[in-house]
């Protein structure tokens, strides 16, 4: 009977052990797919947040671009401007100057006559 419940006692523990060990090997095998999943989630937020400041860089580059182009146009646009103003400023200067001459030809066209 002793030898019943020695033997009872040792299964009893044995059983214990193994529901021990199944429960360890369980939780263990649950840390690691855990640590595994929150590694693979790190990795995902950190490829998403360089995709995000690659975008923003672009996005920066185009404007900046844009904005290279503007003051390029900008710049072409004032030096038309300064060719148009110089040249309808010579053109006035002219058409006085011819003035003058028609003005001073006829002066001595009528002194000529006199």
């Amino acid at each position: 009977m002793i030898e019943k419940e020695l033997n009872s006692v040792k299964v009893r523990k044995k059983m214990e052990r193994r529901q021990q060990e199944r429960v360890n090997s369980i939780t263990s095998e649950a840390l690691r797919k855990e640590e595994s999943m929150a590694k693979t989630a790190s990795e995902r937020d950190w490829q998403m947040m360089i995709r995000k400041e690659q975008e923003m860089l672009r996005r920066e580059e185009k404007w900046s671009n844009v904005e290279r182009i503007a003051r390029a146009q900008e710049y072409k646009k004032k030096l038309i401007l300064d060719k148009i103003e110089y040249d309808n400023s010579k053109t006035q200067s002219l058409k006085i100057e011819k003035e003058r001459l028609f003005s001073s030809r006829a002066t001595i066209r009528r002194e000529a006559d006199k």
